[in-house]
């Protein structure tokens, strides 16, 4: 009887169900109020209702919006459903993340209908922010104005793409979504840091599996933001190849604008120029690897490798990436 009050899903198999957020006004903003602090509940309680609105926990008539559990296909039937709810995994998931700008991320045994536990990961959103420039508000972003960087069915359906086109990304299980209070799922992926293992001989095996991954990514038609981190901490050696274990920061090339096909190639080749300039420059990568890796990836996008050689030789490792040229100009008026 226990089981079952604890998995009422026991014998179903959902795809889909509603589920309660664990988000409260008081808990994103990070308050904490004593219990014996006097409060004026006129004036308390129309804030707290009007905040849940800008949350997306309640509707424009005041109405309680229902929070729900998406799940894949093949995922109930591989997991109890009660796992992916967040009243559920909250008291019991490990934060392996947490950042001021970046999203947390958590990991939790989930158990699956055979009785074994598997590790999941749990990952919020990264809210995107805007800044009013009126002094000295400039820093402050309205709580009106905050919305997530990139919702998490948006995250579950890139993950999918990028799965059916064979990209090694960590498997999608499922999200849950509540206003701007979401959670994407998908399996804890067992291996190694890159980084970890940049040393003697294994050095061109990272780097073949960097260059094939930045390659399969572009084949596809996508795009990873800050790709050549030195930290490596979007990527995850498994022991065979890279996994990419977040594509909060992928995006699909000619969804932001329409770009031939000669101008799509020239793009890529931008990124691979920004992706070894930034590694040299940040002597992640010494200038006599820049041939081998370049060669790979023209070699999976199916290039004349002999090409590689003229791009690395007027290559300038000096050169400003994509993203340090966004920063700047979106960091001046």
């Amino acid at each position: 009887m226990d089981v079952q009050l604890n998995y009422p899903f026991v014998t179903e198999f959902p795809s889909s169900f509603p589920a309660e957020g664990i988000m409260t006004p008081f808990s994103f903003l990070g308050y904490s109020i004593p219990f014996n602090t006097p409060m004026d509940l006129s004036r308390g309680v129309s804030e707290f209702l009007r905040i849940e609105r800008i949350l997306g926990k309640r509707n424009l008539d005041g109405e309680r919006v229902e929070g729900r559990v998406y799940l894949l296909p093949s995922v109930a039937e591989e997991f109890y459903p009660e796992n992916f709810i967040p009243t559920n995994f909250a008291s019991r998931a490990e934060r392996i993340q947490e950042e001021p700008n970046e999203r947390n991320v958590w990991v939790v045994d989930a158990l699956r209908r055979d009785g074994i536990y598997q590790k999941i990961v749990i990952k919020g959103p990264k809210y995107s922010k805007w800044h009013l420039y009126q002094p000295p508000k400039s820093w402050i972003t309205p709580l009106d104005r905050l919305g997530a960087h990139k919702t998490s069915k948006t995250e579950l359906e890139t993950l999918v793409q990028l799965a059916d086109a064979g990209v090694p990304v960590e498997e999608p299980l499922g999200y849950f979504e509540e206003g701007i209070e979401q959670y994407a799922f998908t399996k804890f992926v067992e291996g190694e840091n890159p980084k970890d293992i940049l040393e003697g001989s294994r050095r061109f095996e990272v780097w073949n599996a960097d260059a094939t991954l930045l390659a399969r990514l572009s084949r596809e038609g996508y795009k990873h933001q800050y790709f050549y981190s030195p930290e490596f901490d979007d990527k995850i050696w498994d022991g065979e190849k890279l996994v990419l274990i977040d594509v909060d920061e992928t995006f699909k090339i000619q969804d932001g604008f329409e770009i031939s096909h000669n101008q799509i190639q020239e793009y890529h080749l931008s990124t691979l120029k920004d992706v070894l300039a930034s590694y040299v420059s940040r002597k992640v990568m010494s200038s006599d690897e820049m041939p081998f890796y370049a060669r790979t990836f023209f070699g999976v996008m199916g290039w004349n490798p002999d090409d590689a050689e003229y791009l690395v030789r007027n290559l300038d490792p000096n050169k400003m990436t994509e993203e340090s040229y966004n920063a700047i100009m979106m960091d001046t008026d």
